[in-house]
C-alpha cells in the first residue's frame, strides 16, 4: 500500500490550510478542484445526477468518468470541509429547506412555511434526543507517579503484603483506650433518661 498523497489529499489538505485558497496548487489541481465545486453547485441547484454529468463533461471536455468522479469527490470533499461526512444529503437538504423557507415567507405561505420548518426539524435529527455523553477524558483511567521515601514505601508493602491494607501492623503497640459513651435505646434521643 502506498503512502503518497493523492490529488484529493494535496487538494483537501491545502484548502484547509490556506483557508479556502487554493491559488498556489498547481493549475491541474485547480482545474481538478473547479470541477468539484461546479458538480456540487450543480448538485445545490437542484440538478440530478443525470444532467450534472453532461454538464461537467461539456464545461471541462471530460469524459463520462470523469464527470462521475468529480461528483463522487465533490461530495466526499465538501462533505469533510462541512465536518458532515456520514450524511452529505443532510447537509443538502437543510440548504434546500432554508431556499424553501425563504420563498415560502417571501410568498406569504403560511402552510407552506410551517411544513418547511418541519420538514427542516426531521431532516436536522431535531425530533431525536441526543443523550447526554459524558466527557471521556474525565473517566479516563489516570496513571500518576508519586514518589515515597524508603521507609514508608517498604511500611506500605508491609502492610499490603496479605492482599490485604492491615492497619494494625503500621503501629502494633499502641495502647487501647476506651472512650465514654452512652447507651441509647431504639427510639430514645441522646440524653433522654432511660425507662426500664
Amino acid at each position: 500500500m502506498s503512502n503518497k498523497a493523492t490529488n484529493f489529499d494535496i487538494i483537501l489538505a491545502n484548502y484547509q490550510d490556506k483557508l479556502q485558497d487554493i491559488s498556489d496548487l498547481p493549475d491541474k489541481l485547480q482545474e481538478e478542484f473547479n470541477r468539484w465545486d461546479y458538480a456540487d453547485n450543480l448538485i445545490r441547484h437542484y440538478h440530478s445526477m443525470k444532467d450534472v454529468v453532461p454538464m461537467i463533461m461539456k464545461k471541462f471536455n471530460v469524459s463520462q468518468a470523469t464527470a462521475y468522479r468529480d461528483i463522487a469527490n465533490a461530495k466526499r470533499f465538501f462533505a469533510s470541509i462541512n465536518k458532515i461526512d456520514k450524511d452529505y444529503w443532510r447537509y443538502m437538504l437543510s440548504e434546500f429547506c432554508m431556499d424553501n423557507l425563504r420563498l415560502s415567507i417571501a410568498k406569504k405561505d403560511p402552510k407552506a412555511v410551517v411544513l418547511t420548518i418541519k420538514t427542516m426539524y426531521l431532516v436536522l435529527g431535531l425530533d431525536k434526543d441526543d443523550p447526554d455523553m459524558p466527557n471521556w477524558e474525565d473517566i479516563e483511567q489516570h496513571n500518576y507517579n508519586i514518589t515515597l521515601p524508603k521507609n514508608l514505601l517498604d511500611a506500605l508493602t508491609k502492610l499490603t503484603k496479605a492482599g490485604e491494607l492491615n492497619l494494625s501492623l503500621l503501629r502494633p503497640n499502641l495502647p487501647i483506650s476506651d472512650i465514654h459513651h452512652e447507651e441509647i435505646q431504639h427510639g430514645q434521643s441522646p440524653g433522654q433518661p432511660q425507662h426500664d
